[in-house]
């Protein structure tokens, strides 16, 4: 994960996990909000924010822990710093950020979302599972989704299911392809769908170019 893409995702307006909050001390944090309903804890994470938005994912520097009480948090929070600090990260580039802890039982679907370009020219995929992917295992997507565009405009004419293993509802296709396209770089983007109120949110960002 990197953080300067989930910040970016932020800035344009992307929606994130439930209860998200960014920050570098802890007197940012509103535990109250982030604790409201939560009945698994919140993910803690910490990150280099010196790691550019173009970092090769397998490089990335971040620590994380989940499933984190709220009499926890001031604790767990002081040793994924201290974690990081030994990865050699300088304390004034340390970044963390929180958010309710969600499971593979509160998830629709999951996946990711690339775009790859040629000068004006370039596809659109959309692939992904039913449930939680996860991060640490070989991704096999029951269904992919391609499109082509030009100049940033979507050929949705031309679009192909090149698998199809479950039926992903159209109007999250649809939020993926608006929501995704303009970002520049070539972006890939993961996204998952929470059961209970189908709410569609992004959770990482890198960008293939600069």
């Amino acid at each position: 994960m990197n953080i300067q893409g989930i910040q970016l995702l932020r800035r344009l307006g992307l929606p994130g996990p439930r209860a998200e909050t960014i920050f570098r001390e802890v007197s940012e944090v509103n535990l109250d909000e982030l604790y409201n309903g939560s009945t698994r804890g919140s993910a803690l994470f910490a990150f280099d924010s010196s790691e550019p938005i173009t970092q090769n994912p397998l490089y990335e520097k971040n620590v994380r822990k989940y499933n984190v009480p709220r009499t926890e948090f001031l604790k767990t929070l002081e040793q994924l710093a201290e974690q990081m600090l030994r990865k050699g990260v300088r304390g004034k580039d340390l970044t963390f950020m929180a958010h309710q802890t969600y499971i593979p039982e509160d998830i629709s679907f999951s996946g990711r979302v690339a775009i790859y370009t040629e000068g004006e020219v370039g596809n659109f995929f959309v692939e992904g599972i039913e449930g939680l992917r996860k991060g640490s295992t070989d991704f096999n997507p029951t269904f992919v989704y391609q499109c082509p565009f030009v100049s940033c405009a979507l050929r949705t004419s031309q679009g192909i299911w090149l698998r199809q293993g479950v039926n992903f509802p159209g109007r999250y296709l649809e939020q993926l392809m608006r929501q995704v396209r303009l970002i520049p770089g070539d972006p890939n983007v993961d996204f998952e769908i929470y059961k209970d109120n189908e709410q569609l949110f992004y959770h990482d960002l890198f960008l293939g170019k600069k």
